[in-house]
């Protein structure tokens, strides 16, 4: 049985946010934390920043300031209000610079044409999260739309604690997201209200791999890294794969064609599994409904992750029976773990 050392209590936000994900057709992400005085471009109605980034277009002060810091992973930010609370500009800063408070200030007290008063017109609420363009670019090769959507969880009084990415137009993602947002922060769904959960728009470019500068994953190193052997109707797989995928989805994500489409109201479609790719090597096959796996439902997102968490974390399971529904059957596919 292979040795699982992961807390179960972290999987719905590793899996959940971003591994799972890619077996459900749609991709979210965890991105590190994030630089540089810089006034933002355009608003959206939640007052946080949409004007989009990493794609090719203008580059957005949060952006700048990212890259401007020597260490990009998370800066400090602060914002100036009107008398009605909205957002007029927002500001960002390098960890170790002491300056961005009095900064915010007097750019404040400019915009406002009197002199600004700290938590009344302008705000610090310390380091937010920088964007991270390999797993923008990881979404945008997976979403057909030209937009993916950035979730956004913080608590009332600090900074951001994580960002996650997805295909525009999942709505399930986006529940999936504030419930764990909420569980995060130790609140109800109603609590966990748009100053803590909230989402913007990120703009894909045309070449995905023009954000990171290099090819995200080598597939023929993909595709010679695993193999499914078959004793009678059983299909065996090297554990040590789907560990990597786990840590890792990217090469699944790009170099194999099959997804699993939702359904309505319920439950998931196999689509595009052909010769050559792992999910078809495992036997599955254009058409097939997944309904259970060793007896738990597959009926949705969170029945997924529930059932990930049970069997791969929490037993260490093996040997695994996925029940599909095809045109005139229900068919049982045995696949086990060495």
């Amino acid at each position: 049985m292979p040795t699982k050392n992961r807390f179960a209590s972290n999987v719905a936000n590793k899996i959940g946010a971003r591994q799972l994900a890619l077996a459900l057709g749609v991709l979210t992400a965890q991105a590190p934390l994030s630089g540089c005085f810089n006034p933002t471009g355009s608003t959206s109605a939640t007052g946080v920043t949409t004007t989009t980034t990493t794609s090719g277009g203008q580059e957005t002060p949060l952006e700048e300031g990212c890259e401007n810091c020597d260490a990009p992973v998370q800066v400090n930010h602060c914002w100036c209000e009107d008398e009605n609370d909205e957002k007029l500009e927002d500001y960002y800063g390098c960890l170790d610079d002491t300056s961005l408070q009095s900064n915010t200030e007097v750019a404040c007290t400019l915009l406002l044409g009197r002199a600004a008063v700290l938590d009344e017109d302008y705000f610090c609420e310390g380091a937010v999260l920088c964007p991270h363009p390999g797993e923008l670019a990881l979404t945008c090769s997976v979403c057909d739309s030209e937009d993916v959507v950035v979730y956004h969880c913080k608590p009332l009084n600090a900074g951001e604690i994580w960002q996650k990415y997805s295909c525009a137009g999942n709505t399930d993602m986006q529940d999936f997201f504030h419930k764990e947002c909420a569980d995060d922060l130790g609140m109800t769904v109603s609590e966990a209200n748009i100053r803590h959960f909230w989402h913007t728009t990120e703009e894909c470019p045309d070449e995905p791999d023009s954000l990171t500068g290099e090819p995200l994953v080598d597939c023929e190193d993909w595709y010679a890294s695993w193999t499914v052997t078959y004793s009678g109707s059983v299909a065996s797989l090297d554990d040590a794969v789907v560990t990597a995928l786990i840590d890792d989805p990217t090469p699944l994500i790009l170099c194999d064609d099959a997804r699993f489409q939702g359904l309505s109201p319920e439950g998931f479609q196999v689509e595009s599994a052909s010769l050559g790719q792992l999910f078809y090597a495992l036997g599955l096959q254009d058409g097939d409904i997944p309904l259970s796996l060793n007896g738990l439902p597959l009926d949705n997102f969170t029945d997924v992750v529930d059932a990930l968490v049970q069997l791969w974390y929490t037993e260490g399971e093996t040997d695994y029976e996925l029940d599909v529904q095809r045109p005139f059957a229900v068919v049982t596919l045995y696949i086990s773990l060495y």
